[in-house]
């Protein structure tokens, strides 16, 4: 995180991929039928939606450097 916010290439792509791999393995629970309860499905609709954020801006910062 401490070189992302520095502007390291690097450290930005870590957070990029980090964030978009818990987004689809969150998904991926979500969407497994009789897995985890509705309280939890819940609960990962809330952290795929917060690792969204960081994954469309790492892409956006990535498209505006090329």
């Amino acid at each position: 995180m401490r070189s992302a916010r520095t502007g390291n290439r690097g450290g930005l792509l870590a957070v990029g991929i980090i964030s978009a791999v818990l987004l689809l393995v969150n998904v991926v629970e979500i969407l497994i039928p009789g897995f985890l309860p509705m309280w939890m499905r819940i609960e990962m609709i809330g952290i795929a939606a917060l690792m969204a954020g960081p994954v469309v801006l790492v892409t956006t910062i990535a498209a505006r450097h090329h």
